[in-house]
């Protein structure tokens, strides 16, 4: 969830590479649904959903996290839902 905030940190736990971006925070929605549907998918708020400024959530430092596979969607900013009004 924080790769975007802390890169240096999840590079040492991934060997130098970034994780596959399949597996990397993308969309609030998709993670939601993903946490309601699949009892295997457990997730928990990490403290900066609760704080301002949300800049967890924005690529301020344009890091290649990659294209996902299954639909070629390139990894950036974090996709919002709707009722967010593109806040961050």
């Amino acid at each position: 969830w924080l790769i975007r905030a802390a890169p240096a940190h999840h590079l040492r736990l991934q060997s130098g590479r970034y994780d596959a971006p399949d597996r990397q925070f993308h969309s609030i929605a998709e993670s939601w649904e993903s946490a309601l549907t699949n009892s295997a998918d457990v997730k928990e708020l990490t403290p900066e959903f609760f704080t301002f400024p949300p800049d967890f959530l924005v690529n301020v430092r344009d890091l290649p996290l990659g294209s996902r596979t299954r639909d070629g969607a390139e990894l950036g900013d974090v996709i919002l839902p709707t009722w967010a009004n593109d806040s961050p």
